[in-house]
């Protein structure tokens, strides 16, 4: 067993008793989901990590989970002291996360990843980044909901990080996209007290569900590009 394998079990282990050990009277009636969004929102990555990650196995639907899965990962990979092996398996790992979402449409996963390639700035991550620009331009899902994590000035400064040609050459690319839904997965019983639904007098958001592609626009037509 590798020592990046022991660390990664270490923190699984971590994070299941920390869930455990969190659920006081302010938590108590959390459902699993509110339960990983805490954590992640607190900064604990790892539970975080491990309840997301048992939630995305219930597939479409739940790529909101797939994505804060991935965002778990790259806060691990940014840990203070972390050996660079270690952070560059993590961060390798939130990439590979996130592009699961982002294939499935999830349109928050698309922008991170415009950002995680525009900033390592070589040129195949620059392709990389067009491409997940115009898929991201392309996606209606987030103006329906009346948000946009890139707004126009934003796509438009990394539209210019990417150049004109990079830009050509991924759009090219984008044309050829096909949304991949998530695929249910079989969970582990450690599983278990992720699904669970809490307190059912509490009011709470349930996750974005993801069905159809429907809205989505091709490159070229109104209203795709800038």
């Amino acid at each position: 067993m590798t020592r990046f394998t022991i660390a990664t079990c270490l923190l699984a282990a971590t994070a299941l008793s920390a869930c455990a050990s969190t659920r006081d009277s302010t938590i108590a009636g959390m459902s699993g989901y509110e339960l990983a969004g805490h954590a992640l929102h607190t900064g604990d990555y790892a539970t975080a990590h491990v309840g997301f990650s048992c939630i995305a196995t219930r597939g479409s639907g739940y790529e909101v989970a797939q994505h804060n899965a991935g965002l778990a990962s790259m806060g691990l990979a940014q840990s203070p002291g972390l050996p660079a092996e270690d952070a560059a398996s993590l961060e390798a790992r939130a990439v590979e996360e996130l592009t699961l979402a982002a294939r499935a449409g999830w349109p928050a996963s698309q922008a991170e990843l415009v950002q995680y390639y525009a900033a390592k700035g070589d040129p195949d991550s620059l392709n990389m980044a067009g491409f997940w620009l115009w898929n991201y331009i392309a996606n209606n899902r987030e103006t329906a909901l009346g948000i946009r994590r890139l707004n126009d000035a934003e796509r438009q400064r990394y539209s210019e990080i990417i150049g004109e040609e990079i830009m050509e050459a991924a759009r090219q690319d984008a044309l050829e996209f096909r949304m991949t839904p998530l695929v249910s997965r079989s969970a582990s019983p450690s599983c278990a007290p992720w699904f669970s639904q809490g307190d059912p007098n509490r009011t709470r958001r349930r996750p974005p569900q993801d069905n159809t592609d429907a809205g989505r626009q091709q490159p070229g037509q109104p209203g795709y590009g800038y």
